[in-house]
């Protein structure tokens, strides 16, 4: 990247690494990405309560073994998609990731693409509801 590009002030970084620790810059989703991934989530979630005849409901306790396994295996199946979205990386990064870099990584994609954007639509939500009074 040319040092005289500005890069996003929205970009984050976190530490992986197994044996060497290193940060790595992660990007904001596009809306088309940010959208499409909420449709995949949305897809998936809603083939695991279609199972069993759609009597599941939806327990997210750490016990819950169905629900774990359900969990492992959306970032499984779409992790590597979903880092190649957000980082400029060019090896697989779960080779370098922990599982609890893991999750730091997905909190991160999360606050940063969807937290704030729910917070401020509440906002803008709530504002449209209630107009404050002209004077």
């Amino acid at each position: 990247m040319p040092e005289d590009s500005k890069l996003n002030p929205v970009v984050r970084t976190t530490t992986i690494g197994v044996r060497v620790i290193r940060e790595i810059s992660i990007f904001p989703l596009s809306v088309t990405e940010q959208l499409n991934l909420t449709d995949l989530i949305t897809k998936t979630l809603q083939e695991f309560f279609k199972a069993d005849g759609g009597s599941k409901t939806l327990d997210v306790s750490t016990d819950n073994i169905e629900f774990v396994s359900f969990v492992v295996e959306l970032i499984k199946t779409n992790v590597a998609e979903i880092i190649e979205l957000v980082t400029e990386e060019e090896k697989d990064l779960l080779d370098d990731m922990t599982n609890e870099q893991l999750v730091d990584f997905a909190e991160v994609i999360y606050e940063m693409n969807f937290e704030v954007a729910k917070k401020k639509l509440a906002g803008l939500i709530k504002r449209i509801m209630n107009p404050p009074e002209d004077k």
